[in-house]
């Protein structure tokens, strides 16, 4: 007994010794603790876990084993119902994030995926600066690629990873040629590092699509300026603008989301690749204020007439978003100012699109706190203030654009006010939420009670009298 005692001390002994020197080499090279048998030199701060990806960046993709992606999202209540497939990313920030990826070998972006899963903290060291990986794809994906050979009850491993895939953040592929980020190099020059305290994530943190709302999402995304685009007044129906004659014919000018699309062909793919989007520009007739029919009509401030969302007409009501508008609003009521000081529900434009806008319009966003839209075109160019919550005013912000007229009586709905940039916004929806954001045009000096601007524009808009 005694040898059996001494025997199970000196093993003790030996692995305390062990373990100690291991603790001692590791804090002599510089290693916080190791995973997967690489160094980690500490622990990555919240703020570096919490970092979203650029939007377009490149590394290595892995898989996932059957059936995980789909339990995880299931498990998270995330339905993958209508996206190709899930993706898990590095950064909890980026859950619930549409991705598209493009492998190397091919021209085409695959997509819309959703990201239902997130590295562990103590995992994303090695995970991006050793192992490169950027994304990793469910096991039917794997498969596609050819990752895979079989099925997920027999199947044989060609390969764990596919170098130099990009992933692309958003609704849509980008529309242009984009170099993307390398993302270890990206990491490495961002990285902070931090101590064994730090946020975590819930379900709560993160913005979960379904295809419901993803399409409804890329309808607000993928809006056409419809300032900038001109076609003659014989435009035919309504329910034959989506053709390649009408395009190459009529339009002239196009942007969406502040880029302008210089070539036909762009456009032609872009509306064939988007079918979506037929009711959203069905109504494309209504706005370009025909003179003609702008003389034989007069403005109201009620509605009147028998409103019909399902025939050509829009003057007596068509659909924008889920929504069916009454009518087309005047010129004016499109065109009306803000009252100076007015309350309402922020939104975002997404990640980039804000610069672009800013870029294509030859603004400068020098001596301003950044670029905020306003539902009206009124503004466009001014300075605005804003106040969230019990905070003072900030600003000032500069106006660098404006809703669609199709929109505005659907934004009122919403209740929505301004939008901001996406960065901004996420940061404001953290701190103080995005349900009640005060605007001052012109100065700081607002005070008093605020108006409520969707009932304000609802009180006041005017429509064109349906024929």
């Amino acid at each position: 007994m005694k040898r059996f005692v001494l025997r199970v001390l000196i093993l003790f002994i030996v692995i305390m010794v062990t373990l100690i020197q291991t603790i001692k080499r590791a804090e002599a090279s510089g290693c916080a603790f190791t995973d997967r048998n690489y160094c980690v030199p500490g622990y990555i701060s919240s703020e570096t876990w919490w970092n979203p990806a650029p939007q377009h960046i490149v590394g290595k993709a892995v898989w996932y084993a059957p059936y995980l992606m789909e339990r995880t999202a299931e498990f998270r209540n995330m339905s993958l119902d209508g996206f190709v497939g899930g993706v898990a990313m590095m950064s909890p920030a980026d859950m619930g994030e549409v991705v598209w990826l493009l492998r190397p070998e091919t021209n085409e972006w695959e997509g819309p995926f959703l990201v239902v899963d997130t590295s562990a903290r103590q995992n994303m060291w090695v995970t991006i600066t050793k192992l490169e990986e950027v994304v990793e794809v469910d096991f039917e994906t794997a498969l596609r690629w050819g990752m895979v050979s079989g099925n997920k009850e027999n199947y044989t491993i060609n390969e764990w990873m596919i170098r130099d895939v990009e992933v692309w953040k958003g609704l849509h592929p980008p529309w242009r040629k984009s170099t993307p980020i390398n993302y270890t190099e990206w990491f490495v020059e961002t990285v902070t590092w931090g101590d064994g305290n730090y946020r975590r994530w819930s379900m709560d943190d993160i913005r979960i699509f379904n295809y419901e709302e993803y399409q409804y999402e890329l309808a607000m995304f993928l809006q056409i300026d419809l300032a900038k685009v001109t076609a003659p007044s014989d435009l035919p129906a309504t329910d034959e603008i989506i053709t390649d004659e009408l395009i190459i014919d009529s339009v002239e000018r196009v942007s969406i989301n502040g880029v302008l699309i210089e070539t036909e062909q762009e456009i032609v793919e872009i509306l064939e690749s988007l079918p979506e989007l037929v009711s959203y520009l069905s109504v494309y007739q209504a706005h370009n204020y025909n003179e003609a029919y702008m003389e034989t009509v007069r403005a109201v401030s009620e509605v009147t007439w028998e409103i019909d969302c399902d025939d050509e007409n829009p003057y007596n009501g068509f659909i924008f978003y889920d929504y069916c508008v009454p009518g087309v609003i005047t010129y004016e009521s499109w065109m009306t100012r803000y009252p100076q000081y007015t309350v309402g529900v922020a939104t975002y434009y997404q990640p980039g699109i804000m610069e672009t806008v800013v870029e294509n319009r030859g603004m400068s966003l020098d001596g301003y706190v950044d670029g905020i839209v306003l539902m009206t075109c009124a503004h466009v160019g001014e300075s605005v203030w804003v106040k969230r919550g019990s905070l003072g005013w900030e600003g000032p912000f500069l106006v660098v654009d404006c809703g669609q007229p199709d929109g505005q009586w659907a934004y009122s709905q919403y209740q929505l006010h301004v939008e901001v940039d996406y960065d901004r916004w996420v940061q404001w929806r953290d701190s103080t939420g995005t349900g009640r954001i005060e605007l001052c045009i012109g100065s700081s000096n607002c005070s008093g009670n605020p108006v409520t601007w969707y009932g304000w524009f609802l009180r006041n808009v005017e429509w064109l009298v349906p024929r």
